[in-house]
């Protein structure tokens, strides 16, 4: 009985479409180039069992190339070479190779596709598929090794013409295969000591990117965590304090000045990082102060320190004041101020005599804004002076449009702080009260018109900028001495208005992210909404009220312990508008635009730890204080 089908078909389980009488067979053996057999007694093979055939093979040829390699290797281990080579090679069957991880599914897919036992050694050709060999017909494992030459290199290349090369391998594999860059290098059998495993390509590639690409003390940091702190500080820190940079790559940085690098790392880590970093920078600060060569990017890492400053339990402690000083001596020992000029006397390097101008304006920008801002946070007279040159800066045309407004904002803030205060920032002012009130509606005149000619449009940086400013301004109303009038009732509105519209573009940002001076600017307006119901001039207190609330619960989010300077202000917040003025000491009025904000503080320190002291001793001896002669460390903050 003739069977339906050619063995071929049978075998692959196909459909046989050989017509009687038809010479040349069915397609299939055609496309093979093979006779077309019928064969009613042919048994088809399982697949279970062409895979066991072919891994046998393939395990004796491994075991073959094993010991042939273990015969000509030489007595001392190196690793082998992993440069490419026109021979055909192959790669070692160890537990790394994907040969041997994955080799039972490719053969699963050719025994899956018809490839039987003994067809298993097809090669491509430009007409199709050429006529396999039968396993029996092939050499012997040693002969094969006789001809192949010596193992050399990690790379495959054309596999069409290498006898140990079977179908099944080049179903795994694509024609030319390279051993990845991450594993680890082929050793020759005998190279591997005893008792030690070779890791895993995963536990490679692990150990490879856990590497340190910079470490400061204990701070290890990876090249992905440095990519990513950078890409993060230029994303959503540095638009708050926009001076232009030489470059932005963390390579450059880290080569030119390693303090802006680290400053820039802390900045964008989280608060444990940024704890862990803090000591190991402040001592690069330091000796950057000491060091004789001065460069723009220490001057650009001492500003961000001002922006960002690390945490600290007392206002005495928080060196942003000192920093901001530092960074406009250094601006103008490195000539920034006078950025088409290059300063060659005072011996600069060739990379610092090819600053750009514009890196160097604004940077010396950034430094007067600092300079001014920080003055005005401590309520003292600023160290650098105002001139012609640097007013005409403000409208350069490189100058970022955020710092040019900001610029022009403290410095009308700073003028008119110092106009108030008679340029004689001590406890009697000259100005009489009614001609400081005077001077206060002059300014908030002096306000508006900027805010039309230079500012409009503003961001929310620039408006709660401004609205500060303008607080600020308006507390000189807020002062004991000045007398209740319509214009003063007039100014303390204007005051709770300003106050209460800061706090809530300030409550909708993300303070976590913000700049310290947004912060202080928060808590001052909230500082400035106590003043006003201790004077019993709110008109809305439950509103004033919510408002304090709400700066307490915002800034207790970027709070780190209870000893953190801004945790103590939320305390101090929260009883600061029902506490009793004991006058212990006379009120503070030395610190112009802050004045309200530190004798609320003195108020706070009168009635808790200083107000003990104060009334153990005050029963022995009669104690009256003035400025000069105040503890200022025992205020807490």
């Amino acid at each position: 009985m003739r069977a339906k089908a050619c063995t071929t078909c049978r075998q692959w389980k196909a459909r046989c479409d050989a017509a009687p009488g038809v010479s040349g067979g069915c397609s299939r053996c055609r496309s093979l180039k093979q006779p077309c057999v019928f064969d009613a007694s042919f048994k088809r093979t399982s697949k279970n069992k062409c895979l066991q055939q072919m891994s046998t093979e393939i395990q004796q040829l491994r075991q073959a190339l094993l010991d042939s390699t273990k015969n000509t290797s030489p007595s001392t281990s190196s690793p082998v070479s992993a440069t490419p080579s026109n021979s055909n090679q192959v790669p070692p069957m160890d537990d790394e190779s994907p040969f041997s991880t994955g080799w039972q599914s490719g053969l699963s897919g050719l025994t899956a596709s018809g490839v039987t036992p003994d067809h298993v050694d097809l090669q491509n050709s430009a007409t199709g598929l050429q006529q396999p060999t039968p396993l029996s017909a092939r050499a012997s494992p040693q002969e094969i090794l006789q001809l192949q030459p010596p193992l050399q290199s990690a790379t495959l290349s054309d596999t069409s013409s290498n006898p140990i090369i079977s179908a099944a391998d080049d179903a795994l594999s694509p024609p030319t295969w390279q051993r990845p860059s991450w594993q680890r290098p082929l050793f020759v059998a005998g190279d591997q000591q005893p008792g030690l495993t070779q890791p895993s390509p995963m536990n490679r590639r692990l150990s490879t990117a856990s590497t340190p690409y910079r470490i400061l003390g204990d701070v290890g940091l990876t090249r992905g965590q440095v990519d990513e702190q950078f890409r993060t500080y230029f994303a959503y820190y540095h638009q708050y304090l926009p001076f232009k940079m030489d470059s932005t790559s963390p390579e450059d940085i880290y080569s030119k000045c390693p303090l802006l690098f680290w400053v820039i790392i802390a900045v964008a880590s989280t608060r444990k990082t940024r704890a862990r970093l803090a000591p190991m920078i402040k001592t690069m600060v330091g000796e950057t102060m000491y060091s004789r060569v001065r460069f723009v990017e220490a001057v650009q890492a001492i500003l961000i320190l001002c922006v960002w400053p690390f945490t600290t339990s007392s206002l005495n402690e928080d060196p942003s004041h000192l920093y901001s000083g530092v960074a406009a001596q250094m601006s103008h020992q490195l000539g920034l101020h006078c950025h088409t000029q290059n300063h060659t006397h005072l011996a600069l390097s060739h990379e610092q005599l090819a600053r750009t101008a514009e890196v160097k304006l604004t940077t010396w920008m950034a430094a007067f804004l600092m300079n001014q801002m920080q003055a005005n946070f401590l309520g003292v007279p600023p160290s650098v002076t105002v001139d012609y040159n640097l007013l005409s800066n403000f409208s350069h045309p490189s100058i970022d449009p955020t710092l040019s407004k900001m610029c022009r904002i403290f410095h009308l803030l700073t003028q008119s702080a110092l106009d108030i205060s008679g340029y004689t920032p001590t406890p009697s002012t000259p100005l009489d009260p009614n001609s400081r009130l005077e001077m206060v509606i002059t300014y908030g005149a002096e306000f508006s018109t900027l805010q039309v000619q230079h500012l409009d449009p503003m961001n929310d940086t620039l408006k709660i900028t401004f609205l500060f400013a303008r607080v600020q301004l308006w507390s000189f109303a807020l002062a004991e001495d000045i007398p209740l009038s319509q214009k003063q009732i007039d100014v303390v509105k204007q005051a709770e208005r300003d106050a209460c519209d800061l706090i809530e573009l300030c409550y909708s940002l993300n303070l976590s992210i913000s700049p310290t001076y947004i912060r202080r600017a928060m808590c001052y307006c909230a500082f400035v909404l106590a003043k006003i119901l201790r004077a019993q001039q709110a008109t809305q207190c439950e509103v004033l009220e919510d408002n304090i609330e709400k700066v307490r619960q915002a800034l207790m989010t970027t709070s780190d312990s209870r000893g953190d300077i801004m945790h103590k202000a939320c305390e101090l917040l929260q009883d600061i508008p029902y506490f009793e003025d004991k006058r212990l000491s006379p009120p503070i009025t030395s610190r112009m635009g802050q004045s309200v904000l530190y004798d609320l503080m003195r108020i706070g320190a009168e009635n808790t730890v200083l107000g003990l002291q104060m009334d153990t001793r005050a029963r022995t001896q009669d104690l009256s204080f003035d400025l000069d002669g105040f503890d200022w460390n025992m205020m807490g903050m």
